[in-house]
C-alpha cells in the first residue's frame, strides 16, 4: 500500500491542499482542514523559496497530522521561481526529513539519480510528474512518460495536461481507468478540465488538487470548493 504519511493511497480520493505562503495553513477554517488528507507545500511558490522558510511550512503541515508532500517545481514544467536545478536539489536534500514524499518531473533527468536516493533513504513516496501547459498528448506519449516516470523509480506518475475540449477530458480519464493499477495521478488543465479535478479519482486518480490562496494550475479550484464537490459526486469521501 502506497502511503503518504499517515495517508494510504487508494482507500479513498486523496484530497492535496496546495500551500504557496506560510500563513495559508494556519489561516485554513477547520471545516476545510478536516477534509484535506495531504498538504503539498510549494516552495517554489513561496515569496522566500529558502530552507528557513519553507521548513517551518513543512512541520506545520505535520502538526496538523496530515501528509506532508515537497515540491519544487522547475521553471519549464510551471515553477513560479527560477530555481536551478542545484537551488532545487539544495532545498531537497535539506528539507527530506521535514516531508513524508516529494515531487520531481519526470523531464528533471539530471536530478532523479540524487532526489531518487533521498527518497530511498528516508522511506519518502517519490511523485514523477509531467506537465503540458499547451495541450494533451497524444495517449503513445503519455504511455512513453509513464513508463520513464517508473523506470526512474517513480511510486507514483503525475499527469497533468491542458484540455482543449471534452475529447481532451473523455481520453485523459480512460488513459487513467486503463493504468489504475499503476498507480496515477491525472489532472486536465483549464476550464475545460475543471470537471477531472471532481471525477478523477472515480476513474482512478489517487490525488486532487485544490488550492488555499493561489491556484497553482490553470481550472484548479480552491480546496474548500473541491472538498464539498467531492462529498456531493464521490460517496467513497464520506466514509
Amino acid at each position: 500500500m502506497l502511503r503518504i504519511g499517515p495517508v494510504e493511497l487508494g482507500r479513498r480520493p486523496g484530497l492535496v491542499a496546495v500551500v504557496s505562503r506560510e500563513d495559508d495553513i494556519s489561516g485554513l477554517e477547520a471545516s476545510v482542514l478536516s477534509e484535506v488528507d495531504i498538504f503539498e507545500v510549494r516552495a517554489d511558490m513561496s515569496s522566500d523559496p529558502s530552507v528557513s522558510s519553507i521548513r517551518p511550512i513543512l512541520r506545520m503541515a505535520r502538526d496538523r497530522g496530515k501528509g506532508v508532500l515537497l515540491t519544487v517545481r522547475s521553471p519549464r514544467e510551471g515553477g513560479r521561481a527560477t530555481l536551478s536545478d542545484d537551488e532545487r536539489h539544495a532545498l531537497f536534500e535539506a528539507l527530506q526529513e521535514d516531508c513524508d514524499a516529494m515531487d520531481l518531473e519526470v523531464e528533471s533527468t539530471g536530478l532523479w539519480p540524487s532526489v531518487s536516493d533521498l527518497c530511498r533513504r528516508q522511506g519518502s513516496l517519490l511523485i514523477g510528474s509531467y506537465h503540458d501547459f499547451t495541450s494533451t498528448p497524444d495517449d503513445r506519449t503519455m504511455e512513453i512518460m509513464m513508463n520513464q516516470a517508473f523506470e526512474q523509480g517513480s511510486h507514483i506518475f503525475k499527469l497533468a495536461c491542458m484540455a482543449a475540449s471534452q475529447a481532451d477530458v473523455v481520453r485523459l480519464l480512460d488513459f487513467t481507468r486503463r493504468n489504475t493499477q499503476r498507480g496515477l495521478v491525472t489532472l486536465s488543465m483549464g476550464a475545460w478540465g475543471l470537471m477531472s479535478r471532481v471525477v478523477g479519482p472515480a476513474f482512478g486518480s489517487l490525488l486532487t488538487y485544490g488550492f488555499i490562496s493561489n491556484a497553482s494550475a490553470p481550472g484548479q479550484l480552491s480546496v474548500g470548493e473541491l472538498a464539498l464537490r467531492l462529498r456531493q459526486f464521490l460517496p467513497s469521501r464520506l466514509g
